[in-house]
């Protein structure tokens, strides 16, 4: 979509250079439209996209939701990158543009169910080799392995063995209500500590 109309000898060479830029020059080039703007925007770009659909990912809970508006937000990024003023890191910014994406994605579509959320990070572990997925399977294998014992445990009950929380409460010798506030508790520090690890604060939740 945006790949510049120059060879490939000349193209390797620039996003050579360009990709040594910090993030307020390459803004800079897309916003005064000189030649090299697809290439800066690209390389920005991709510098976040793994980021951005990981962010996503969290808010939104599927992969395909996820995917779908990292699409929509690198088209907003690229529509509102003339406002943007620099009182704040890049980042600081992107999270602003996501977070509201994703807030009004939330609302035109129904809110998404927790259980299904984890299940989608849990599961991205036992996906076909995706180099795009791999620093995501590094991620949620150090939260699994940073959360008590007992919040393992009863994830990996409901989502490794599809347990029932009938089937959870009685492995693990619990009563039902038991079982199911464990569970909702091992999904809050699940939660918190995947942001952690993202090096984010914790995010609004309904």
């Amino acid at each position: 979509m945006f790949a510049p109309q120059t060879s490939t000898a000349s193209t390797a060479k620039n996003e050579i250079s360009l990709n040594s830029w910090n993030d307020q020059s390459l803004i800079n080039c897309v916003v005064a439209n000189n030649e090299f703007w697809r290439e800066a925007f690209a390389a920005l770009m991709e510098r976040y996209k793994v980021w951005i659909y990981r962010r996503c990912l969290f808010r939104l809970g599927h992969v395909q939701n996820a995917e779908d508006a990292s699409h929509e937000i690198t088209l907003r990024i690229y529509g509102g990158l003339q406002g943007f003023q620099g009182r704040s890191n890049f980042r600081t910014w992107l999270c602003t543009i996501v977070d509201n994406y994703c807030n009004s994605f939330a609302v035109r579509h129904s809110r998404y169910d927790l259980y299904e959320h984890i299940e989608q990070l849990i599961e991205l572990q036992d996906r076909p080799n995706m180099e795009w997925l791999e620093d995501e399977k590094s991620v949620i294998s150090q939260v699994m392995s940073e959360i008590p014992a007992t919040a393992q445990e009863v994830l990996k009950l409901r989502f490794y063995l599809d347990c029932s929380l009938e089937e959870i409460a009685r492995r693990l010798e619990l009563t039902l209500s038991a079982a199911k506030a464990r569970l909702y508790r091992a999904l809050a520090l699940f939660k918190q500590q995947y942001l952690e690890v993202n090096g984010e604060q914790p995010l609004p939740f309904g």
